[in-house]
């Protein structure tokens, strides 16, 4: 079981149509729903601001640390680094072809950057029928503390599973890289305080996921320019954040549900522990994908507020009801409790269509049920 994300065959359903606030209605009357919505998102953006312009923490307590040079032209000269370093120390890889012939396994609190030209190339096994378990690129395993910044990272040919993956790891911190020959970009697996800024990720089949989180707590992704992929952003866990990232040519740009999980290298399997919930998605642009925004399978109270779209296939944004679409025996369940904020000229014409329970929408263009019906 290789593709996270699995689009079956689209059944048609029929689902109840929520009562729709007006814009005038919500900023006039001070919903208090929206009120405290808008109170949670912007504190949320200001404290990813925050944490974005200072830089990753978790170094200062560590106290010196020493620099650890690696030339370009040898093979796992990059793995050589890891095991001479120590926690704490910084690895900078100089411009350059670096190649590495199996899993880079991290399981050190270390600062990896690359100079501009820095180039990690995997000849790893490639995604076939049998290709299980899985294989990472770059494994992060019970880490609390790691940058990886600055490298153009790839697969020498063929397509592997993870491009980095992190495991019951923290405050891992994944930034400004180039991921391409990866089924799955960025996957983090009961991982909390993560961050993922300005990458760029580049899928090749519309398969698997650019950044997937399967249980974590706290994440913030920001910047970042994903495409290529069945799912552009793939998150469960809890208060997370989306901020000005980009998702086109995916099946789905952004999506909340409860995932199915991950397989692991170890051979074992990670399970989501509940749906999506207090995910907040602000300012993220999701155009050319099948859809833009979709929330579905039980994700409930998240926030999307002031979203760009456009010419995506299906809808901009769906608050999906029940549904049988993934292709299970049983649907399923709706999307409730959510809010969408899109009001303003830049988001008045953006497509919305909500089939879910209980679910505020402010703005935008509302799909009509009697003529688009729920499935």
């Amino acid at each position: 079981m290789f593709f996270i994300l699995t689009f079956a065959l689209f059944i048609l359903a029929g689902c109840a149509k929520d009562a729709i606030i007006t814009p005038d209605q919500a900023l006039t009357d001070e919903n208090p729903a929206l009120t405290s919505a808008q109170a949670y998102v912007d504190q949320a953006t200001a404290e990813l601001e925050a944490d974005f312009n200072s830089g990753p923490a978790i170094f200062e307590d560590l106290g010196f640390r020493a620099l650890i040079y690696v030339q370009p032209g040898a093979t796992d000269g990059l793995r050589q680094a890891l095991v001479q370093a120590s926690p704490g120390d910084q690895i900078i890889l100089m411009p350059g072809l670096h190649k590495l012939s199996s899993t880079l396994v991290i399981d050190k609190s270390l600062d990896i950057v690359g100079e501009e030209g820095a180039v990690l190339e995997f000849d790893l096994p490639v995604i076939t029928d049998e290709t299980y378990p899985p294989v990472a690129a770059i494994h992060v395993n019970n880490v609390q503390g790691l940058r990886i910044q600055g490298v153009l990272i790839k697969s020498k040919e063929g397509q592997i599973v993870y491009g980095i993956l992190t495991t019951n790891s923290s405050h891992v911190w994944i930034a400004d890289n180039v991921m391409n020959g990866f089924r799955n970009g960025v996957y983090m697996v009961n991982s909390d305080e993560m961050r993922v800024y300005g990458n760029e990720l580049v899928g090749a089949d519309r398969k698997g996921v650019g950044i997937g989180l399967t249980n974590g707590y706290n994440t913030k992704l920001r910047g970042n320019t994903i495409s290529g992929f069945a799912a552009g952003v793939f998150p469960t866990g809890n208060r997370g954040i989306a901020y000005g990232n980009e998702f086109f040519d995916n099946n789905v740009g952004y999506i909340l549900c409860q995932n199915s999980g991950a397989p692991l290298p170890d051979g074992t399997f990670s399970q989501a522990e509940a749906p999506s919930t207090q995910w907040t998605a602000r300012r993220n642009n999701a155009h050319d994908n099948d859809w833009g925004y979709l929330i579905i399978d039980g994700a409930f109270k998240n926030f999307m507020f002031e979203n760009f779209a456009g010419d995506n296939a299906q809808y901009d944004i769906e608050l999906a009801g029940e549904s049988f679409r993934f292709g299970g025996p049983e649907p399923v369940p709706t999307s409730k409790d959510n809010i969408v904020k899109s009001y303003g000229p830049d988001f008045n014409q953006v497509s919305i269509k909500d089939c879910g329970q209980n679910n505020l929408v402010i703005g935008g263009q509302m799909v009509d049920h009697a003529t688009d019906a729920c499935f």
